[in-house]
């Protein structure tokens, strides 16, 4: 399809250049550029050029035109097949009657015009098409198969039924959809959520195809294959949207069909007015003409489609999906505007914004010690902390790492023992944590049974997001956030925004912010 319409617009601008040219000439004479005589034989190579894009680039717009007409539902393409043929046929007139009064460019540009607007439209949708693709693309295409006599197996995602079960580790994502049934883990939603910090999962806990494991060891029972997937019905609904019409386009549709009948009116009154006035009959003809050609209305018919089409395939490549396309005509009325906290306002990546080091303890020396407690996690407080540090900190070869999902990391190397995790979780391995005021993430260290410190961490902040809300409250919109925090880290980002405490809305959480 797309390569057709290349060759069609191919064939019009080439062609159309070489017809146009002859045509500007003509419109020239009257200024003396060109000699009388050779007016008719420039209005003639004018129609020779315009040939190939009248009966090759057009002739699509001709058999839908022909078709709606007949149907009794005419629309666009009725309009530019009747402006085309009677640009052609009095152009044709003129000629036999040895006039150079032509108006095969028009015909030309026409056509040209209505080939861009489609291959636009074409190439849109191409490009959101492509999107979903790559977010296929990123799930993999094998599973590790456990059978039942307990051993296992890598296979093909393809080849596994739903009710088998599969082995997901640390650092993988899923191919499939699946329930938990042994194991406890920490997953990365954001590919289908949005929601950038882990999830803790355990026996029972839905986990969907495209999800990363960050923590964890997981057995799960395929709840959906291939092609049942939540991600194949996400893709599936995302190429319904940019199919669908919505009610404005509808709309646009029935007013074409109305004004098909109103221009042919208008065009006739046009050449009978003409002639009552004793207009001479190729003059009067041209009017009407004229009248057919001005009045196509092209801003209804694809303007319209084509910037709500680019609309879709730019959210789609910002990661917003719409259920329902009428949503981009609705957000016209929109008055109030929740934000989710995270993955919206923030990147879901923390960044380390306070050390606070126990006694016979530095910075230096509990960033080390940190560094090398979760060197090679994928949780994204290790990922957070490693920027941070970057290279100015070597990390300390060897040793034993165990991670324990929604706890912590315990570090076993030459005889002595680092945790860093959870307050709560190293009180339990039998830590004095000193009593901290709880702002949101928060890493604490020990070693050997000692309190060694605490890091703090925040959510980076999008650069845009603060200016976006002022301009929003500036424009009149009611702002909230929501966000499935504590208070006091609801509080220091709403300080952050510079935004007022009592539009902040804390332990919201995910599957609870469409109830808000």
């Amino acid at each position: 399809m797309r390569k057709h319409l290349q060759r069609r617009l191919a064939v019009a601008v080439v062609f159309g250049m070489w017809s146009m040219m002859p045509a500007l000439l003509i419109y020239l004479s009257p200024l003396g550029a060109v000699e009388p005589e050779v007016l008719w034989p420039l209005a003639l190579a004018s129609g020779l050029f315009a040939v190939p894009v009248v009966l090759y680039s057009g002739s699509h717009f001709y058999r839908v035109g022909w078709r709606t007409l007949l149907a009794g539902a005419p629309g666009l393409d009725s309009l530019i097949f009747l402006a085309v043929f009677a640009a052609c046929i009095i152009s044709t007139w003129q000629l036999a009657t040895g006039s150079h009064h032509v108006y095969f460019d028009a015909a030309v540009m026409l056509i040209t015009f209505q080939l861009i607007a489609r291959l636009l439209d074409t190439s849109v949708r191409r490009r959101a098409s492509e999107i979903i693709r790559r977010y296929l693309q990123d799930v993999p295409q094998q599973v590790v198969l456990k059978h039942p006599d307990g051993s296992v197996e890598t296979r093909p995602a393809n080849s596994v039924e739903t009710g088998e079960r599969i082995i997901l580790q640390a650092g993988e994502h899923l191919a499939l959809d699946g329930k938990v049934i042994r194991g406890h883990g920490q997953a990365d939603l954001s590919m289908l959520t949005g929601e950038h910090l882990p999830q803790s999962l355990e026996p029972g806990a839905e986990l969907l195809a495209g999800c990363q494991l960050v923590e964890g060891n997981l057995e799960l029972l395929v709840t959906a294959g291939i092609g049942q997937r939540r991600i194949d019905r996400l893709s599936r609904s995302i190429s319904a949207l940019l199919s669908r019409k919505t009610t404005l386009q509808r709309l646009t549709d029935r007013i074409a069909r109305i004004l098909l009948p109103v221009i042919l009116i208008a065009a006739a009154l046009a050449v009978g007015l003409a002639l009552l006035q004793g207009v001479p009959a190729p003059e009067a003809a041209a009017r009407g003409l004229a009248v057919m050609i001005i009045s196509c209305p092209c801003a209804l018919s694809l303007a319209i489609p084509l910037v709500i089409t680019m609309g879709h395939a730019h959210m789609v490549s910002q990661g917003i999906v719409l259920r329902d396309p009428a949503a981009l005509e609705a957000a016209a009325k929109v008055g109030v505007i929740v934000f989710d906290k995270t993955g919206t306002l923030t990147t879901g990546e923390p960044s380390v914004n306070r050390i606070i080091p126990a006694n016979h303890w530095t910075q230096s020396t509990l960033l080390q010690l940190a560094q090398n407690t979760l060197n090679e996690s994928q949780h994204p407080v290790a990922k957070g902390l490693m920027a941070e540090v970057g290279s100015a900190l070597a990390v300390t070869p060897g040793g034993t790492r165990e991670s324990l999902a929604g706890a912590g990391t315990r570090w076993v190397y030459g005889g002595n023992i680092a945790l860093a995790g959870r307050a709560s979780w190293l009180r339990e391995q039998g830590i004095d944590v000193p009593p901290t005021e709880d702002t949101g993430m928060s890493l604490h260290i020990a070693q050997n049974g000692f309190y060694a410190g605490k890091i703090g961490f925040q959510e980076t902040l999008r650069p845009e997001a603060a200016p976006t809300i002022r301009q929003l409250i500036h424009q009149g919109y009611t702002v909230y956030l929501l966000s499935g925090d504590t208070r006091n880290a609801c509080l220091e980002l709403a300080e952050r925004l510079v935004y007022p405490e009592n539009m902040c809305f804390r332990g919201i959480l995910l599957n609870r912010s469409t109830a808000f």
